[in-house]
């Protein structure tokens, strides 16, 4: 009896074994083929386990575009769009601004943010589409996209219908005029205007801050960070309501130029001659170093900051004392504001080199060790990252 008892446990125990080993294999992979329709418009969108990093690269003198997979190590060749003068992205679309039009194009990765945790999805990419005109800005956030024209203008996009192929306007919006930056924040738009006020829908009557001179706007999270001549004004929502908290530079100082960040990081920067400015928009402080030469910069956290300088050398430098703390050399000199510019997340940095024709990944953790380099089949004179 005792060893019939025995065989039946043993039996008993393969059993599960096999049925717990049937569960492991149905396991699901790595990517799914879950549809992200509940959290943002894909044609043929699937979800990931882990953000995707892509990198849009347009060559300037014939809009020659084409999206690098740096997980696969992959090109996708989108062709020539056109004399491109200028591109900006915003984690998924890149907007390529040409003479007389702007050309959108969905680089097939981004990340959707559900607050205390993301979703990643990944699709083939494509050109969006065109809209006409003159064009000198464009920002995207989650639901809608603003395009500046050059005449102050402003056209709202639904951003959800540019994952459609569709080029539409937001049925909320009409065109708005006298504007110096504009981004779109939830289902509103911030602007400023050309004499500096900071509003919601270009709404003159209640006016939430200023910012002279604006220089550009960031959006990340759920905020807008607008850079200006005295500083740089951070747009926040608190208790249902808009707030614009002015950070201003310390008195008498140069300000920078456009302000750039790392994905993923509150921290902003931008350049003056022969410096660099970090921001952290959370408490408003900014921080200087001394970097003489330097064309292009992006913080990697409060702490540091990588510059590129005329010479093609990347530099590390701690912000809190200024020291240079690691360089490499990537570029061959000499290097013009511009021509190169430093795209950052949370684990890598990409520098572009039109010259070489490659683009170089950088683990900024390891005292700048080139990771790996990208070959292209362009002259990548303009770069995006999207993804994170």
């Amino acid at each position: 009896m005792q060893a019939g008892r025995r065989m039946r446990l043993i039996l008993g125990l393969a059993c599960a074994v096999v049925l717990f080993a049937s569960c492991a294999a149905e396991q699901k992979p790595a990517t799914s083929t879950i549809s992200a329709e509940g959290d943002d418009t894909g044609i043929d969108a699937q979800e990931s386990s882990e953000p995707v990093t892509r990198l849009v690269l347009v060559e300037p003198e014939t809009g020659a575009t084409v999206i690098l997979d740096a997980s696969a190590e992959t090109e996708t060749s989108l062709g020539e769009l056109g004399t491109t003068h200028g591109v900006s992205g915003d984690g998924r679309f890149a907007y390529l601004r040409r003479g007389d039009a702007v050309t959108v194009v969905d680089a097939g990765s981004w990340t959707f943010d559900h607050g205390d945790h993301n979703h990643y999805y990944v699709e083939p990419p494509a050109v969006a589409g065109s809209a006409e005109g003159r064009f000198a800005d464009a920002h995207g956030q989650r639901d809608l996209t603003t395009m500046r024209r050059e005449d102050g203008t402003v056209a709202v996009l639904d951003r959800k219908m540019l994952g459609e192929r569709k080029m539409a306007p937001s049925d909320a919006f009409g065109d708005l005029r006298d504007i110096a930056a504009s981004a779109p924040l939830g289902e509103s738009v911030m602007t400023v205007s050309a004499d500096g006020a900071v509003t919601e829908n270009a709404e003159v009557k209640r006016e939430l801050g200023r910012c002279p001179e604006v220089t550009g706007a960031v959006t990340f999270g759920r905020e807008i960070v607008f850079g200006c001549a005295d500083g740089a004004v951070r747009i926040v929502k608190r208790a249902g309501q808009l707030i614009a908290e002015p950070m201003p530079l310390p008195v008498g100082a140069q300000p920078p130029g456009p302000l750039v960040y790392r994905y993923g990081s509150p921290t902003l920067t931008g350049i003056a001659p022969d410096k660099v400015w970090v921001l952290d928009s959370r408490k408003g402080a900014w921080k200087m170093v001394q970097v003489p030469d330097v064309v292009a910069a992006n913080t990697v956290s409060a702490e540091s900051v990588l510059a590129l300088t005329a010479d093609g050398q990347l530099r590390a430098f701690d912000t809190n004392d200024g020291r240079q703390t690691a360089s490499v050399q990537l570029l061959h000199g000499p290097v013009r504001t511009g021509r190169a510019v430093i795209e950052a997340d949370a684990d890598r940095a990409y520098i572009n080199d039109a010259e070489s024709r490659a683009v170089y990944e950088i683990d900024y953790r390891d005292g700048l060790r080139v990771a790996r380099t990208f070959k292209t089949s362009i002259a990548p004179g303009f770069m995006v990252e999207v993804g994170r």
